[in-house]
């Protein structure tokens, strides 16, 4: 097997190996551009959370960000971002042009009363100004100004500053995070990843390593189970690393399988695994937790399933706590051999045959009596055959007309046009 990505030019001194997974790759920075991949870094940067706020230092917002200008954005094209604001359809940014962020209080009692979120106005905290001042008699007055001893006065100081409070300050753009994804310039490049990847060597036939699988490898390697359990003489519980594998049964003691629990261990849709039996005595499948069993014609049951000797089941889970049953160990419960195997029964045969049985009501000695069949042949019967059971030999039976659902018969004496009264026989039906 080649240790080279494909053909190489002379002048590659490094070729990469199969087995190191690309670890021997020199240079990560001009390999993922080449590729178009994003490393762990960048990954990282944009890892913020949905409604992180920033301040940016550029009058347009970063990829993944939307300025915090008071604007509307709906849930089609942003349904994170409205989710955290406490939106459904649409949801309003904050309005944070021209606004100075607070750290919320939290409890301290720095700035008490406030929810996170708050807006707040602005604000003077209480204080005095002073005047100073001199008295130039009892009954005069502040040089320069008159007053009146014997009463209150008030003064304003003369005012002074600009139009705001504020502190020394650089204009930002405070913006928001709002997009899950990283920005598509991090998105793969798929091409160049294949093009890379195209002279990948296909593993040998029955490579066990990981590898990474060619279609060629797929295509030789044939269908294989994912382990092989056998077990005898006692019970085996079923877990998920059976699931893709193949259970089989031997000896003469009667064995019990338990299925994987489907919600225990949160198996997938179409999971799967084929119970054998080798023995000379049938397997019984049992499931775990809720689950159900059930086969063609059957419903959904949490009874126990047998596997005859010398047949299998695969066992599919579709969902729902319920496995499907296939294979030759549910032939008899099948469309075209189920069976019933009682006094007066049936079997289905795979042609469509279709053999019942039974026992008759009693004979009349003055009419044909009518045998209803245990099911009716969805197309036809095509032979009736009766005799009577019992001690005397001189006794015949005739079929008198037949239908797909039932027939008419007579006892009679032998040799004689005498019809006998209660003699129960035996018939067979044969249609399709």
């Amino acid at each position: 097997m080649s240790d080279y990505f494909g053909t190489q030019p002379t002048s590659y001194q490094t070729p990469l190996l199969v087995q190191n997974n690309f670890s021997d790759i020199t240079n990560l920075t001009l390999a993922r551009s080449n590729l178009g991949a994003a490393s762990s870094d960048d990954v990282l940067k944009a890892a913020n959370p949905i409604g992180t706020i920033i301040a940016y230092y550029g009058s347009v917002a970063p990829y993944g960000y939307l300025p915090c200008s008071g604007q509307t954005v709906s849930n089609a094209t942003f349904p994170s971002l409205v989710t955290f604001l406490g939106g459904t359809t649409s949801a309003a940014l904050p309005d944070l042009r021209g606004e100075f962020l607070r750290g919320w209080d939290n409890g301290r009692g720095v700035d008490t009363g406030r929810v996170i979120k708050a807006w707040q106005a602005d604000m003077f905290a209480s204080h005095n100004h002073g005047i100073t001042g001199s008295v130039a008699s009892a009954t005069g007055g502040v040089s320069g100004n008159p007053v009146n001893p014997t009463g209150v006065n008030t003064w304003l100081t003369n005012s002074t500053g600009g139009t705001e409070t504020r502190p020394r300050n650089v204009a930002v753009l405070y913006c928001m995070k709002a997009y899950d994804t990283p920005s598509s310039t991090y998105s793969l490049n798929v091409t160049n990843l294949v093009n890379e990847l195209a002279g990948l060597a296909t593993a040998p036939q029955f490579d066990n390593s990981t590898t990474r699988a060619t279609t060629a490898f797929v295509k030789r390697s044939g269908q294989q189970y994912s382990s092989i359990t056998p077990f005898t003489g006692s019970t085996l519980a079923g877990v998920a690393g059976h699931i893709g594998g193949f259970i089989y049964g031997y000896g003469a003691s009667v064995n019990t399988y338990s299925l994987p629990d489907s919600a225990g261990n949160s198996l997938p849709v179409g999971a799967c695994v084929r119970v054998a039996n080798f023995g000379t005595t049938g397997i019984s499948i049992a499931r775990q937790g809720s689950d159900v069993l059930q086969s063609s014609n059957t419903t959904a049951s949490a009874a126990n399933q047998n596997v005859p000797p010398g047949t299998y089941i695969d066992f599919i889970y579709v969902g729902s706590l319920t496995w499907f049953m296939m294979g030759t160990g549910v032939l008899s419960v099948s469309s075209d051999f189920y069976s019933v195997l009682s006094t007066n029964g049936y079997q289905k045969l795979p042609s469509g045959l279709i053999l019942q049985w039974g026992l008759t009501g009693q004979s009349s000695g003055s009419a044909d009596v009518t045998v209803t069949l245990p099911i009716i042949f969805p197309n036809a019967c095509r032979s009736i055959n009766v005799f009577e059971g019992g001690s005397s030999a001189s006794v015949f039976c005739t079929v008198g007309t037949a239908s797909a659902a039932s027939f008419t018969f007579s006892a009679w004496n032998s040799g004689a046009s005498t019809r006998r009264a209660g003699d129960i026989c035996y018939f067979s039906a044969i249609g399709y």
